[in-house]
C-alpha cells in the first residue's frame, strides 16, 4: 500500500495541511461566541433611545451606557446607570446646553464610580464627578 505521500507529494500534502489548519485557526473566533450561550434582556421598558457605548468597571456590576436623548417629559436624559449589572437602569442627564437636544452621546468613560467622562456630538465632552 502506497502512502498518501507518495500519491500527493510532499509539497502538495505540505500545502494541504497548512490550508487545514489555516481553515481550523479562523475558526477559532467564532467558537467562544458559539459557546458565551444565551442573551438576557437588561433594559426592559421601551425607551425611545439607543445606546451608542457602554463602560462598566472591573467586576461588571456597576457600569454606564450613553446614546441618544431621551426626554421623559420633564427632564432630557442621555446617560443610564445601573450598579447590579444591567439588571436595572437609572437615566441621568449629561448637562442642560439647549444643544443637547438634538445630540447624541458618543462614548463614556469612568474611571471610578465618582468620575467618568461621555462624548458626544457637536463637540460636547461631559464629565461627572459624583
Amino acid at each position: 500500500m502506497k502512502s498518501v505521500c507518495g500519491k500527493m507529494g510532499k509539497s502538495a500534502l505540505l500545502s494541504t495541511m497548512v490550508a487545514l489548519l489555516a481553515v481550523l485557526v479562523a475558526l477559532l473566533p467564532v467558537t467562544p461566541a458559539l459557546a458565551a450561550g444565551t442573551w438576557t434582556p437588561q433594559r426592559g421598558s421601551l425607551i425611545e433611545s439607543h445606546f451608542n457605548d457602554t463602560y462598566f468597571l472591573p467586576g461588571g456590576a456597576t457600569g454606564w451606557a450613553v446614546g441618544s436623548p431621551y426626554y421623559d417629559g420633564s427632564d432630557l436624559y442621555h446617560c443610564w446607570y445601573t450598579a447590579n449589572g444591567g439588571s436595572t437602569w437609572t437615566a441621568q442627564t449629561v448637562g442642560t446646553d439647549p444643544y443637547l437636544l438634538f445630540a447624541e452621546m458618543h462614548g463614556v468613560y469612568f474611571r471610578s464610580t465618582n468620575l467618568g467622562y461621555a462624548v458626544g456630538d457637536y463637540g460636547f465632552i461631559s464629565k461627572c464627578t459624583n
